[in-house]
This record gives C-alpha cells, structure tokens and sequence, in this order.
C-alpha cells in the first residue's frame, strides 16, 4: 500500500502545474546565545539549534511530477520555449 502526499498547489494552468510541499528542518546558523562563552573550554561548544518551516516545489507536468531545484537553468529546462519570458519575469522581481 502506498502512503498518500498532500501537495499545496501555488499556480495551475493547462497543462503545468507549481505545488509545493513544507517540512520542518532544524536550523543551526547563528543559535549560540552564549558569545564567547560558548567556546570557553570549562563550558564546552554549544549545541543549540532550533526548528525553521521549509519548503520543496515541484513541478506536476505531463502526468509526472518533478523536483525543482530553485535553480535557473533548471526552470529553463522544465519549461522549453519560455526563455524570454522566464528571463524577464526574473529581471523585473529580482531585488
């Protein structure tokens, strides 16, 4: 038996679809509280961590459903022929 996957769907057209699918992830950048304390041998390095929410997108195209990996030329190769657009779509939002 296989167990079901839950996708939020971001955008859909005729024959594309964006999902997405969260998961939480812990997340070590910039944990220790402690500052120089937290390398002092008497007390040890810290291990301190926490929990983010993140996300995976794919793509649902032709019946089969894909991983992106939020890499440009990646989006160019799921998407032939849409070149100029995704070139100019990406040049207006980029910050």
């Amino acid at each position: 038996m296989r167990a079901q996957l839950f996708f939020e769907v971001l955008t859909e057209g005729n024959d594309l679809a964006l999902l997405c699918r969260e998961y939480v992830a812990t997340d070590t950048r910039g944990m220790n509280y402690w500052g120089p304390m937290g390398m002092n041998p008497l007390w040890g390095p810290q291990n301190s961590f926490g929990y983010r929410l993140a996300f995976n997108y794919y793509f649902f195209k032709n019946g089969r459903l894909q991983r992106y990996s939020l890499k440009k030329k990646d989006l160019f190769a799921l998407l032939p022929g849409y070149d100029d657009e995704i070139d100019l779509f990406m040049r207006k939002k980029q910050t």
